[in-house]
């Protein structure tokens, strides 16, 4: 009986990497912009898009999380592919900006349904399998970013002909990455409570940011360190334009990134010794040196943020998890990815506000809002655990 146990976890491990093999072969990234644009969306109304993005995961993450935990980790990974899969449908067919909106709340529901589901599925059959969790993790970064890579070559190479079919072959991919879900078995201890559903979730909650004082630290800091490597997202293709490069290369520019990420997450699998505030310097002075100057001699400095990526995804889930009871894996990785989306929804407007102005500003404020999280968490630093 153990022995099938450790079996069924082993084949769960492998699904869940297939599964985020293609969840991360994402061929929209390098076309999105130039959908927007296409659509007549300038980059406010982009950063406006986003940050309604942001707003529905803040409020999804903590129902979902807690959906996960108490009824199944399992059903929450599966639907939340099917429904990222309808939302680039959406993409697929959208003429303006509402139908731009829609997209992004189906996109935000069917991520914040994954977020923390899939990585919680993840640390409970790696118990069973008696696995390295970190390492596990670490190695799934790698897959997923490696994908990433090849992704954004393959969207960039299809979208110079036609941008619309890129998000109608992402769909889907994620309609074949929920159908591999559905058959990863559940695991992991389910949250059970003499609470009605909603305030037991509130106490969860509460217990995660106020409760344990380490844990909502750790929470913070999580989110802070993704907010800084987000901040460049939707300045990268308005920059490969600036700096006169052909849109045909902007997918292997997508595909640099992702190469970058890899060697993070790697650099985390092999054990490397690095402070948890270091990638906040590492994607700061990236937005520093292109801020002074966007060109191609410095355009590929943008790696380096790509690369403080990689570091922060490998080590922020396990940095998280180890901190949260086992049953509350989920809910506690959906509080940081409420932190996380909360700052976004805040700051995201205001830099692509500033970037809309004049690219460089927007740039410039990244880099200040990185030295800025930087010092908080130093001063803080005792309390990180």
């Amino acid at each position: 009986m153990e022995n099938l146990k450790v079996r069924e976890s082993l084949r769960a491990i492998k699904i869940l990497k297939i599964e985020s093999a293609l969840t991360s072969f994402i061929i929209f990234m390098p076309v999105a912009y130039l959908l927007f644009a296409e659509i007549g969306l300038n980059q406010f109304q982009i950063g406006l898009t986003q940050a309604i993005f942001a707003g529905i995961s803040v409020f999804l993450q903590i129902p979902t999380g807690y959906f996960a935990d108490s009824v199944s980790r399992k059903i929450s990974n599966a639907s939340g592919d099917f429904i990222i899969a309808s939302g680039t449908l959406v993409y697929f067919f959208a003429a303006g900006f509402w139908q731009i909106v829609f997209a992004e709340v189906l996109l935000g529901l069917g991520l914040s349904l994954t977020s923390g589901a899939d990585a919680a599925l993840m640390k409970a059959h790696c118990k069973i399998a008696k696995k390295d969790y970190r390492k596990q993790t670490a190695t799934l970064m790698t897959i997923g970013f490696s994908m990433s890579g090849l992704g954004a070559i393959v969207g960039g190479l299809i979208g110079e002909h036609n941008i619309r079919i890129v998000f109608l072959i992402q769909a889907v991919i994620f309609l074949i990455a929920g159908g591999f879900a559905l058959t990863i078995k559940n695991a992991g201890v389910n949250r059970t409570s003499e609470h009605k559903p909603w305030k037991d979730a509130w106490i969860v909650t509460k217990y995660c940011l106020h409760g344990h004082k380490e844990l909502a630290w750790r929470i913070f800091l999580g989110a802070g360190l993704g907010v800084s490597t987000m901040l460049m997202v939707w300045f990268l293709t308005p920059m490969f334009l600036q700096a006169g490069i052909s849109i045909k290369f902007h997918g292997v520019l997508f595909a640099a990134i992702s190469v970058f990420s890899v060697v993070g997450s790697e650099w985390v699998k092999r054990g490397t010794k690095l402070n948890m505030l270091t990638p906040f310097l590492i994607a700061g002075t990236s937005y520093v040196v292109l801020g002074w100057s966007i060109s191609m001699a410095t355009i590929l400095i943008f790696l380096l943020a790509s690369l403080a990526r990689g570091i922060n995804s490998a080590r922020v889930s396990p940095y998280i998890q180890e901190k949260a009871g086992e049953d509350i894996q989920a809910t506690a990785l959906s509080v940081y990815g409420m932190a996380q989306k909360l700052a976004i929804l805040i700051l995201l407007p205001i830099v692509n506000y500033l970037g809309n102005i004049e690219l460089r500003f927007g740039l410039m404020a990244s880099a200040v809002l990185c030295a800025v999280f930087y010092i908080f968490f130093k001063l803080k630093e005792d309390k990180l655990g």
